[in-house]
């Protein structure tokens, strides 16, 4: 195709916890059960794996204050001092006090 004929279509990517964070313990494998059993033995990931390509950000997961968060100020406020402008939005669905 031509030069910048992929701004005109829109891509969806549905992403799972996997995708958010990854576990503290290097080597270690990501393990579902245990993520939501000890949220604290995981690291965000998402601020430099996912985010750095998205325009529209909907997350739709339930968060409590006990996970790391899907993208946080400061991760943000990193992008966007790096020169990357691409994320335009963020439409959170879920009604979480103090947001995800």
């Amino acid at each position: 195709g031509t030069a910048g004929e992929h701004q005109h279509k829109v891509y969806v990517c549905v992403t799972g916890a996997q995708d958010f964070v990854r576990p503290a313990r290097p080597g270690a494998a990501f393990d579902r059960a245990e993520y939501y059993a000890n949220p604290e033995e995981y690291v965000p990931c998402f601020h430099e794996t996912i985010a750095p390509h998205v325009s529209l950000l909907v997350p739709t997961m339930y968060w409590d204050r006990r996970f790391p968060r899907l993208l946080s100020t400061d991760q943000l406020q990193s992008l966007r001092a790096s020169g990357n402008k691409r994320l335009l939005a963020v439409a959170d669905l879920t009604c979480d006090v103090d947001g995800a």
